[in-house]
């Protein structure tokens, strides 16, 4: 099977244009964090233009490029792609890269690298903090007695050594997996 693989040119920004139509929005925070990321570690990955120069895989690069003051960048032109072709590539490209993160290697490679300079939150592996909980005087009240909305109430009693820890869980990642863990707990019978 060949496989096409393109070799990177430099474009003038300035002649780079934004699909009107991108699928993805980008928030101040992530192009801040984006050019962080070029300034620290260089332009290690090329845009992706058609044969009009439009923009198919690297919009907010090329908003964080801007931000830098960047002139000239490396693309890879997929002239060789019809519209149809370019426009499923632009979203694909995008929906492929959507994973899950595998939580153990992250929490042993997060404390070994400097995240100066940026504004991330990576997801917290809670199951490890409810197993502990568990162990040591966590205690959940399994009496789900139904409202009369069609609602229910769970009871958590943490012990305070834990209290900080469990707020910044909630701060970071939300209430929704610190709920899943404890109606995970009940159906368990933890």
């Amino acid at each position: 099977m060949q496989v096409k693989m393109p070799t990177a040119e430099m474009v003038d920004i300035a002649l780079l244009k934004p699909y009107k139509k991108n699928t993805k929005r980008h928030n101040q925070t992530q192009i801040d964090n984006v050019a962080e990321s070029i300034r620290k570690f260089g332009f290690v990955q090329p845009f992706v233009i058609d044969k009009n120069n439009e923009v198919v895989i690297g919009h907010c690069r090329l908003l964080a490029a801007q931000k830098l003051g960047i002139t000239e960048l490396p693309c890879v032109r997929v002239d060789y792609l019809t519209a149809a072709q370019v426009k499923a590539l632009r979203i694909l490209d995008n929906k492929l890269n959507e994973s899950e993160w595998d939580l153990d290697f992250l929490n042993e490679e997060l404390p070994e690298i400097d995240l100066a300079g940026f504004d991330v939150d990576f997801p917290n592996d809670i199951s490890g903090v409810m197993d502990t909980l568990l162990e040591d005087g966590f205690s959940l009240d399994k009496d789900l007695r139904g409202g009369d909305d069609g609602t229910f109430e769970i009871s958590l009693a943490i012990p305070n050594e834990y209290d900080e820890q469990v707020h910044e869980f909630i701060r970071k990642s939300g209430k929704d997996p610190l709920v899943a863990c404890v109606l995970e707990a009940c159906k368990n019978g933890d």
